[in-house]
């Protein structure tokens, strides 16, 4: 008899609770409708306040800006405070993971305006400093910034900032498939990197035959893209030039028709048109009236379904018309997943977005492509094109997130990571009191840069399949999808997911893959790995004692790679050599 009233219980309980289920499932999907719908309006608002103090560097625009994100940060912590019974509730997964992205603890107030006043900060330091030195530096308020978003991370159950953001990519083993990938395209940089540095020597000789590169004669202020040394270093020296700058220019190419060119790159395949809005709205150049703004090129979501835009201080170039591609596919993102709620509308990952944007860019770039708009009069019988790897500052910051470093030797670090992974030194003596990482526009701005290292994977994953729709036959870096209705609609479908998916699942849409992998990436670069290869080899006076000694070299440079490879954190080192068709 108590058996019975035993299983009886049980029965009750199992049905009790499965009826508290399906009542906190029905709650918490109206309180995500409401909660869309307002939050659309409110993030609409601070998206144009944002954009009128990008647009407009004043006093008054930043107050505005601030106010605008203070107000957020209250919405949220309402809404975190009504809904976070259901955060532990036992829901739907699709309904779980919807929740989590969308409600999280907050800052209290004060540590709240105090982020977000050294955030734009940081910002009109940045976008407005010259480089002779002025008093002010980011230094102090990059120190207070990372105390401040660990104390939020925390908040959210996350160890520090940096696990908040890797967890982003929703994977428990992130650092080590990154780990592998780095590991796969190291031997390639390696040859790039002996390549760059003895072309470099030959206008430099005081620069060492074996060994680390100063930072200051690759190009540009970080080191961080080789593409300003091109004319210095460019293998395959007998193929033609392709930059096009000479025919847009002679073409009266106007900033506009360079947009209008990027925009019909996208509406040929079958994908979306650019929007009123965007032209009427838009910052495509800088303006005339001497006012200060962000010039670093950024595509715009105003989260109403209709307002996407572009800010850029375009110039009639090659570079920028690649540039205008790549920020297209940022835009024609943010068309593709407008239908989702707004906490889905995002790119599978951060990776995916400058994916898209990158790929574009380097489509429009081949010889067949500029050739069919009628901007090279002939195909040159090239090898390689663009290599658009990024330099990659996430593992200084993970560490310095994670306390690793003490206080004084923060920049000191963060010379010896580059110098390790890069093969790059400081061009002038550094103290323990300067901070050169947050001169770089992400780290100044609060992105995440191990974006680029996931979007140079997955670019080249995406330009594998793209090409395979598009029918086309031959070696993958002859590849132009331009046209193509099967590699839009391909795109497409996986465009239109958002975030809505875990990323594994956006990819598997797209390539029928879950992992990213290197194979594309590799296969494409394959001529250039073997010219490099054969130059090095070339150089060689072949003598035994020499190649024994470069034997013995490659060896030890093996093993110290090895013990490279256990760290726990990730750097990419591949940065870009070759910007433009040789």
């Amino acid at each position: 008899m108590k058996n019975k009233y035993v299983v009886l219980f049980l029965l009750l309980w199992c049905v009790v609770g499965q009826a508290f289920d399906r009542a906190a499932e029905a709650e918490a999907r109206r309180l995500l409708g409401v909660y869309q719908k307002d939050s659309e309006k409110l993030y609409n608002n601070g998206s144009l306040k944002a954009w009128a103090y990008n647009t407009n560097i004043t006093d008054h625009n930043r107050e505005v800006m601030e106010e605008a994100s203070l107000i957020t940060r209250q919405f949220q912590e309402r809404w975190y405070n009504k809904v976070k019974t259901y955060l532990k509730a036992d829901l739907a997964p699709s309904t779980s993971r919807l929740m989590k992205m969308a409600f999280t603890a907050q800052l209290d107030e004060d540590d709240s305006k105090n982020l977000t006043s050294i955030l734009s900060t940081m910002s009109t330091i940045y976008s407005t400093g010259t480089v002779c030195l002025t008093p002010e530096q980011l230094r102090p308020h990059y120190l207070q910034y990372i105390e401040l978003v660990n104390k939020k991370a925390r908040l959210n159950g996350y160890s520090d900032y940096g696990h908040e953001l890797r967890m982003k990519y929703e994977t428990e083993t992130f650092e080590e498939d990154i780990l592998r990938l780095y590991k796969e395209l190291d031997p390639l940089y390696r040859l790039m990197h002996a390549y760059v540095r003895k072309k470099l020597r030959q206008v430099y000789p005081q620069i060492e035959a074996r060994g680390r590169l100063p930072a200051c004669v690759l190009g540009d202020m970080w080191g961080r893209f080789w593409t300003n040394v091109y004319s210095q270093v460019a293998p395959f020296p007998d193929q033609p030039d392709i930059d096009v700058t000479d025919a847009l220019i002679e073409q009266n190419y106007t900033v506009e028709q360079m947009f209008r060119m990027g925009d019909e790159f996208f509406t040929s395949m079958g994908l979306e048109p650019l929007k009123d809005t965007f032209w009427n709205r838009s910052m495509l150049k800088r303006p005339e009236d001497g006012r200060d703004v962000v010039c670093h090129p950024t595509a715009w979501d105003f989260y109403d379904g209709k307002d996407f835009r572009i800010k850029m201080c375009t110039e009639v170039n090659f570079e920028n018309l690649g540039t205008i591609h790549h920020e297209l596919g940022h835009i024609q993102y943010f068309m593709q997943y407008s239908h989702l709620p707004l906490t889905y509308r995002d790119g599978a990952n951060d990776g995916f977005h400058e994916a898209i944007g990158e790929l574009m860019s380097m489509s429009m770039s081949t010889p067949q492509h500029l050739e069919k708009m009628n901007l090279l009069q002939e195909v040159p019988e090239s090898l390689v094109t663009t290599l658009p790897f990024h330099l990659v500052n996430d593992l200084w910051r993970w560490r310095a997130f994670r306390g690793q470093y003490h206080l004084q030797e923060y920049n000191t670090r963060y010379w010896q990571l580059k110098e390790q992974y890069l093969g790059v030194e400081a061009p002038v003596a550094r103290s323990p009191e300067d901070l050169d990482p947050p001169a770089i526009f992400h780290i100044a701005n609060n992105y995440d840069m191990i974006r680029y290292f996931t979007r140079t994977i997955l670019q080249f994953q995406f330009l594998e399949k793209l090409c395979e729709a598009a029918g086309h036959e031959g070696p993958l870096h002859t590849c132009d999808f331009y046209g193509s209705k099967e590699a839009g609609d391909l795109l497409a479908k996986m465009l239109s997911l958002g975030s809505s998916v875990p990323w594994q699942d956006a990819l598997e849409v797209m390539t029928g893959e879950r992992r990213m992998s290197s194979r594309a990436l590799l296969h494409y670069f394959a001529p250039l790995q073997e010219w490099l290869t054969e130059d090095n080899l070339r150089d060689r006076d072949g003598t035994e004692e020499e190649e024994q000694e470069q034997e013995q070299e490659q060896e030890q440079e093996q093993e110290s790679s090895a013990r490279r490879w256990s760290d726990s954190g990730v750097v990419l080192a591949l940065c870009v050599i070759l910007a433009r068709w040789l």
